[in-house]
């Protein structure tokens, strides 16, 4: 199978090498698992023309090395073009490869797309733009704008930058009103944040959020009804630590189609940790078995 791999060197954990020793570390990993692939290294700004030249090349798989935004945007070139996605994480949290069971060291990683099974799992879209693991408004949006401004920065600098944003995160929190039309069925739901994910979460005692296989055709739909940024930030230490079924305040339901309505005409979203505004109401829909992967033969 020909590939192509692509390493985004200004995202996630890629900014911890110079572009020597990134090269090196990739083509370490892809050579022990056997991988032949044409390995491009870019800037942040130069990967969606990169990932769009992959995309309509003869490459049957494309292989993508970075955090959660660059493999969003691979995944969406991948699904356009039908092509299989091999994924290298190098991200900080991961979303889509912890869902998948895919290894975060890199050489297993590797062995993975060598050895792994292509699956086929859904998509998520809201206004026609997909997303594979969750989008967020409210609280989420109002911080990852803030977090964006981090960036690049030295690790110490992001530490203190990240606290400091969680206090300003807490002193923006409000309640904001949404007409939630759910397959038909509307009502007016008030709430400090809101979250749609591409198949619902298991609300079983896993250490970290986690996705059953995504190949169910459902989104899930969750809202904190919450009444202070302290209660909510609880149920936030709870929901990471599995513990999260009897949440009185938090709402959640799964349905094929979501549209959202609101007073503002616009919203802030944060699509797989991306952030973007975009006009309401939101439409969100899932788009069945859209992305072929490559995933352990365990999943």
């Amino acid at each position: 199978m020909t590939a192509i791999a692509i390493i985004n060197r200004h995202s996630g954990t890629a900014l911890n090498y110079d572009p020597a020793a990134l090269e090196a570390a990739i083509r370490s990993a892809l050579d022990a698992a056997g991988l032949q692939a044409e390995l491009q290294i870019v800037a942040g700004n130069e990967l969606e023309e990169a990932l769009q030249n992959a995309a309509s090349s003869s490459a049957e798989l494309l292989i993508i090395a970075g955090g959660d935004g660059t493999i969003n945007a691979a995944a969406r070139a991948a699904m356009k073009a039908d092509k299989t996605l091999g994924i290298l994480p190098m991200g900080t949290l991961n979303r889509l490869p912890n869902d998948l069971s895919i290894p975060l060291n890199l050489y297993a990683a590797a062995r993975v797309i060598a050895n792994g099974k292509a699956r086929r799992i859904d998509a998520a879209e809201v206004n026609g733009e997909p997303f594979f693991c969750n989008s967020f408004f409210g609280l989420p949006a109002i911080f990852s704008e803030y977090r964006n401004n981090l960036r690049g920065k030295p690790l110490l600098r992001r530490i203190h930058g990240y606290f400091s944003d969680f206090v300003r995160t807490a002193r923006a929190a409000r309640e904001i009103e949404v007409t939630v039309n759910n397959n038909g069925s509307e009502r007016v739901i008030r709430g400090m944040a809101f979250a749609v994910s591409n198949n619902p979460y298991d609300e079983t005692q896993f250490m970290a959020l986690h996705r059953g296989w995504m190949d169910k055709g459902l989104l899930g739909f969750y809202v904190s009804k919450h009444k202070s940024f302290g209660s909510f930030a609880w149920m936030l230490v709870k929901v990471l630590f599995g513990r999260w079924n009897g949440e009185r305040h938090l709402e959640r339901f799964t349905a094929k189609t979501i549209t959202i309505s609101a007073k503002r005409s616009e919203l802030k979203l944060t699509n797989d940790g991306e952030l973007m505004k975009m006009k309401t109401p939101l439409v969100y829909n899932v788009i069945p078995k859209a992305l072929s992967v490559m995933t352990p033969h365990s999943v």
